[in-house]
This record gives structure tokens, sequence and C-alpha cells, in this order.
């Protein structure tokens, strides 16, 4: 079976055009992560080399775990600034003795790095217990009305947010557009569909399947081999373009210091009911991104066995392909959870969950995804394994 698979590699993914395309996407990936560094990063390499120095120096004094002692010393600082141009008649001259330019810039330059994230930091901890308060009031009422799922739904929700708290002062803006950040997946999915369309068409146009239909291991060994060398190859090109997000992002914006903070520390996933660090949510999305790529790449293939050339076969994988975009992005309220875009696009399922009422039991909407795409795998494998036999 091992040399089957090999061979299969070679023969659809292990070829010059292939790694010669990964190679061009590659870096192209990477210019576009240099880019999205350079927009969304406040110190760019077109910006003033005071304010990243100022930013260094502060950073090493204030990150870490916020304490009294470190609020009061970045509060001294900012407040007088912000007191003295709150009137408008600040100078626009430069000023000695600034961190940056003048008093006005250092105002702003503290407010954007430093206050703004540090506010939202101390400030979580009492929105969060408003969150459990609420929720617990809502248990008791809808038991009232004996609405047990929605009792229910909300308990979850007072359980998620119970002692929620941030006690730690980090940069996040690294992890905050690594997790923002979906050209690489445009590629994958752009990978795949050059290589999976023609993974059962090319013994078609060769001729090579009345072949395989009389050799020994021609039916359920080869078949099986094709789907595994596509299988591992979806792998690769998965973990490769994660990987390299990964580093070019903590290259790009100088550290990853929050990787084991919440992720609620970032502000758009406040109200995320899970409880995990920002490391394990960047893995729970790439897993959840193979999957998904793996179900659209069984669409591909289905595609593949059933068509009679390859200019069909890609024309019918990218109209599928576009279709599974309009849909996404039309109805995403309505059909994201049964839509394998969802897992490739995966931040969005956890954002803010849902429930849906399994006989007055609530169960995370997120979860329909995986069922769906899983559902698509196999179904797909049965479906391309009957026509495969059958011939």
């Amino acid at each position: 079976m091992r040399q089957l698979v090999y061979y299969e590699s070679r023969k659809h993914f292990l070829t010059k055009p292939m790694f010669a395309m990964v190679l061009i996407l590659f870096i192209v990936n990477a210019i576009k992560i240099v880019s999205v560094s350079r927009e969304q990063s406040p110190f760019s390499m077109l910006s003033e080399s005071c304010f990243r120095e100022a930013y260094d120096k502060l950073y090493e004094i204030y990150k870490g775990e916020l304490t009294d002692k470190k609020l009061e010393g970045i509060m001294a600082i900012y407040e007088p600034l912000k007191e003295k141009i709150a009137d408008n008649t600040y100078s626009t001259e430069a000023e000695e003795g600034c961190m940056t330019y003048n008093s006005f810039s250092d105002c702003l330059f503290l407010e954007w790095c430093f206050i703004r994230d540090i506010e939202y930091e101390t400030g979580y901890e009492d929105y969060a217990n408003n969150v459990v308060r609420n929720a617990v009031s809502n248990v008791s009422f809808f038991k009232s009305k004996n609405s047990l799922f929605e009792a229910k739904v909300n308990y979850r929700i007072a359980k998620a947010f119970y002692q929620r708290k941030l006690t730690s002062f980090y940069n996040t803006d690294g992890f905050r557009a690594l997790l923002y950040y979906d050209f690489s997946t445009i590629i994958i999915i752009l990978l795949c569909l050059y290589g999976c369309s023609s993974v059962f068409i090319k013994e078609e146009e060769t001729e090579m399947y009345l072949l395989l239909k009389t050799s020994v291991k021609g039916r359920e060994a080869s078949f099986a081999a094709k789907i595994m060398s596509c299988m591992i190859f979806v792998f690769f090109i998965c973990i490769l373009f994660s990987a390299e997000d990964y580093a070019l992002f903590l290259v790009n914006f100088g550290n990853m210091d929050a990787f084991s903070e919440p992720l609620y520390m970032l502000e758009g996933f406040k109200d995320t009911l899970l409880n995990i660090n920002l490391i394990s949510f960047y893995i729970l999305c790439v897993i959840s991104r193979l999957i998904g790529i793996y179900a659209i790449a069984f669409i591909f293939m289905m595609i593949s066995l059933y068509g009679k050339n390859i200019l069909s076969v890609l024309v019918a994988n990218i109209a599928s392909i576009a279709g599974i975009i309009g849909i996404y992005s039309i109805n995403a309220s309505a059909l994201k959870y049964v839509n394998p875009l969802s897992l490739v696009f995966g931040r969005r399922l956890f954002m803010r969950q849902e429930f849906i009422n399994f006989f007055d039991y609530p169960v995370c909407s997120s979860l329909l995804p995986y069922i769906f795409s899983g559902s698509i795998l196999i179904v797909g494998a049965a479906m391309m394994s009957r026509r495969w036999n059958r011939g």
C-alpha cells in the first residue's frame, strides 16, 4: 500500500509543476504577510524610529502582570499629558524631553499602544461578572416559565464566564493579525483545486482505467491509495502554510508574548465561550481549516471521478467552490453551519457562539460544521468507491 500511495503521490502531487506552484505561492504568501504586518502594526517601516524606541522601552516595563504599581506608573505619565492637551492649545512643534515628538503625539502614542488595551483588560472582570449576573437571573426566569432549553443555555453562559479576568498586559497585535489572516487559506484551496482535480480523471484520459480494472490491486487498493495520497497532500500544504503564517507574523511583529493568555484578551473575542489560550485557539483554527479543506478536496475528487476530461472537471470544480463561497457569503447567518467554509474560516464560529435546541438540551452550533464536513468525507468516500468499482 505504501508503494501505491507513493506512486499516486508522484503521479499527481510530487511533480515539477506542483513544486513550482507551491514555491511561488509560498513566496507570494510571505510577501502578503509582510504587507499586512506593515498595515496593521503601529510601527511599520515607515514610522518614525522614536515611536518604536519609546514603545520598546515602556513595553519592557509594563508587560506581564498588571500590578497596582504598574497601573499607577502608566497613568502618572498619561493623565498629565491628557490634561495638557485637553483645551486644544497644545503646541504642534517638537518639544524637548518628550518620548516621541511632542506632548500631543506622546498622549496619542500612550493611548493607542497602552491605555486602550489596559483599560479593556482591567475592565474585563466587571464585564464578565455582569454577564454572569444576567445569565444567572435569566436561568431563574426561564425556569419559572418552564423553558428548560433557554435556562440551560444561560447556565452554560454563566459557567463559561464565571471568574473570568485578565491580569496581564501583552502586545496582541501579532496574534490579532494572525487570527484574522485568510489569504493563505485561499492559496491552499487553489492548490487543492489544481492537485485534486486530476486524481481520477487522469486515468480516464490516458485510458489507464481499463487496465486498472483487470489488475489485482486495480480496484480497492488503487482507490484507497488515491484518497490517501490526496489527504497527505492536503495535510502537508495546510501545515506548511499555517507554520509559515505563524513564523512570519512572529518575525514581523517582533513577539508573540501573549501566546499563553486567554482568547478573550482579544477584544473581538470578548464574548467567546472558549476558555483556552491564544496558541491553543490557533491550533484549533488550523485543525478546523484542515477538516474544512478535506471536505472541499473530497468534493473536487468526486467531480474528478464523474468528469469526462480535465478541462470540464476544472470548470466544474471552480463553479463548485464559487457556489460554496457564494452561499457562505450571502446566507452566512442561515447556512454557515452546513458549509465547509465555516471551518476554513473557523474564528467566526467562536467569536460569539449560538445554541440549537436538541430535545431541550443546548448543543453548541459550532459543532455542526464539523459534523457536516465529516459527513461529506464519509458520503463522498462511499460514492467514489462505488463509482470506481462499478466503472
